[in-house]
């Protein structure tokens, strides 16, 4: 019986050829697109024709903290123009705007109501 080579689990009687579980590739296959979308934001200009694309910051129904863009690029890479951005309801709407404004300068970054 072979085992995973990340997390030790029994593979089962298939044939792995990478020796990873089902989890385990799923979650590397994951890894894989997410380092993908970076790079790809990553070697664009931010700012293609002088355009300043705007962050606006809002909360979710759940009271998440997400963000919306118009930049194009991120509906392209991601299927959506609105992706959470790791605070938690207990932050302030002033610290969510300063952390986001102080990662993204090339970006006008306002809390929409």
């Amino acid at each position: 019986m072979k085992v995973c080579e990340k997390c030790g689990d029994e593979i089962g009687g298939r044939d792995g050829v990478d020796n990873l579980c089902d989890k385990c590739e799923t979650a590397a296959a994951n890894g894989k697109r997410r380092a993908k979308a970076t790079a790809a934001l990553a070697a664009k200009p931010k700012n293609q024709g002088g355009k300043m694309y705007t962050m606006a910051i809002s909360r979710s129904t759940g009271g998440e903290w997400v963000v919306k863009t118009d930049d194009p690029r991120v509906a392209d890479l991601f299927g959506t123009d609105t992706l959470p951005t790791g605070f938690t309801p207990r932050a302030t709407a002033e610290m969510v705007l300063a952390e986001i404004a102080r990662l993204n300068p090339d970006r006008i970054v306002r809390l929409e109501a």
